[in-house]
């Protein structure tokens, strides 16, 4: 009957609507989650953790009004496109008619900029665009130059990170089953890449079902800890005089998830239920990252001591030999409670898996973003689009490989602090702009609606929360380096 039917969609929607915010949390927290939760606790140890808790909830909050600018500004780019691709299927069979090439000129400026009409592509090459972050740039970034910034904030990101990924895997195979850090790099990176660029219209679903298990993996982790806290509730000093550190590393514990949305958004039909259902998945997931980091912070903070001398473990020894927060843990374990010695495999387990799955997260943003680049800047050449394509993918992962094989400690100190720049810049600085420009004008009818936005009076005031925060970070990131480099000689 049609009632069963009726019923029978509901219920197929329904689902479709829950898979759709459960990926869409997963795929977040697969791409917020490295193993950066390791090290934080060892990087926020002299602040101690109110000062912690403190800036890494206004980081919540900043990340979150980023996370709903971007998904409105990926409906824009889709509508921009759309506007673009009707624009040049009505001008194709009236260009046929007209042989006065003047008058096809002023037609065409009558819908599209001088600088667009240089571009001009076809309907398929706009089919193949779609939302993406070169095209957002392109669309709300006038200034050519800073367009060139903002890819190259995204590009080098990514590029930065599955580099430290690819390391701290090599690491985590040898401490695990011996294996050379070179052969783990080199069948890690080939083999990831590989899989990315293949099988990347499947591997959303399969991100987000490992991550399910590394979420358990670094729960088992937490219930551990957090019996062995109980027992010990070691005393810690909050130094609210160093909560530069906290709050730089909060800056970045809980970023990067921008760069991929444009993939989710891709994955869908783009209704109004299903856009809330997703920008709701996505902050689910950033929520999520922030309450486990918040609780694996606080049971390393009342287990291993913050400050120690000699060999005896602490944060601080452990921060002067750039180690993560499993290696004093570990080390406390191993004298006073042996029979937890165990949680370093699970920690090694935790780490190959945490990087693989945020590899391959990663890799699927670059891989869109490296696909509407290339369509965006060579529209008229259809043909070559593949190759290029494929150029670019063995570039990229190319040049992970080969930094991830040669890297020495201080690049990787220098990788580490350029990203956090990079990341802050594009989040801070590039989106807040974008979001401004789209919304706020002097007069309210100029801006064109999209199904799911904020309220302007909310767009403003998270404009202006991460256009401080993340600005300041930036600023303070750029004036610690130079202060190490200049007192210290090092960063």
């Amino acid at each position: 009957s049609k009632a069963t039917v009726s019923v029978l969609y509901w219920t197929m929607e329904a689902s479709e609507g829950r898979w759709l915010f459960v990926k869409s949390m997963l795929v977040t927290t697969a791409t917020i989650l490295g193993i950066g939760i390791l090290a934080l606790p060892v990087r926020v140890g002299p602040a101690g953790m109110m000062p912690f808790v403190s800036t890494f909830s206004i980081a919540l909050v900043c990340q979150a009004a980023v996370i709903c600018f971007v998904v409105e500004l990926l409906q824009r780019t889709e509508m921009e496109i759309d506007v673009k691709a009707f624009t040049t299927e009505e001008m194709e069979p009236l260009e046929k008619c007209l042989s006065n090439d003047g008058d096809v000129k002023m037609r065409r400026q009558r819908s599209l900029s001088v600088e667009e009409e240089d571009t001009i592509a076809s309907p398929s090459s706009f089919t193949e665009q779609r939302a993406n972050l070169h095209n957002m740039a392109k669309f709300f970034v006038p200034v050519p130059a800073l367009r060139l910034l903002f890819d190259g904030c995204v590009y080098f990101h990514f590029l930065i990170v599955m580099i430290a990924y690819a390391i701290s895997a090599s690491n985590a195979f040898n401490k695990l089953i011996g294996i050379t850090r070179e052969h783990v790099i080199m069948v890690f990176v080939t083999s990831l890449a590989a899989l990315v660029i293949i099988c990347d219209k499947a591997l959303t679903s399969a991100v987000a079902a490992f991550t399910f298990f590394k979420a358990g993996l670094l729960l088992l982790m937490i219930c551990i800890v957090s019996y062995v806290a109980y027992n010990v509730q070691r005393p810690y000093v909050d130094d609210w005089s160093k909560t530069g550190s906290a709050f730089l590393i909060g800056t970045v514990s809980l970023g990067g998830s921008i760069n991929v949305l444009p993939v989710l958004y891709s994955s869908f039909a783009p209704t109004p239920s299903n856009i809330v259902l997703f920008r709701n998945g996505c902050l689910a997931g950033t929520l999520l990252c922030w309450a486990l980091n918040v609780m694996w912070t606080y049971c390393i903070m009342v287990i291993v001591p913050q400050f120690g001398e000699g060999d005896h473990p602490s944060l601080e020894r452990a921060a002067k030999h750039h180690d993560i927060s499993t290696i004093p843990l570990l080390q406390f374990l191993s004298i006073e409670y042996p029979q937890y010695e165990f949680i370093g495999l699970v920690v090694n387990i935790f780490i190959i898996i945490s990087v693989t799955v945020s590899f391959i997260a990663l890799g699927l943003g670059m891989k869109h973003y490296v696909d509407g680049a290339v369509t965006a800047t060579f529209p008229d050449f259809e043909s070559s689009w593949r190759g290029y394509k494929l150029a670019s993918y063995a570039f990229s992962f190319g040049f992970i490989l080969c930094v991830a094989l040669f890297f020495s400690h201080s690049l990787y100190i220098l990788l580490d602090v350029f990203n956090s720049a990079l990341l802050n810049i594009e989040t801070g600085v590039f989106m807040a702009y974008m979001a401004y420009a789209t919304r706020i004008k002097p007069d309210p009818s100029d801006v064109v609606p999209v199904a799911v936005q904020l309220p302007v009076g909310v767009v403003g005031i998270g404009v202006v929360l991460t256009s401080f925060y993340f600005g300041g970070a930036v600023v303070y990131d750029i004036f610690i380096t130079a202060y190490h480099l200049v007192v210290h000689g090092a960063l």
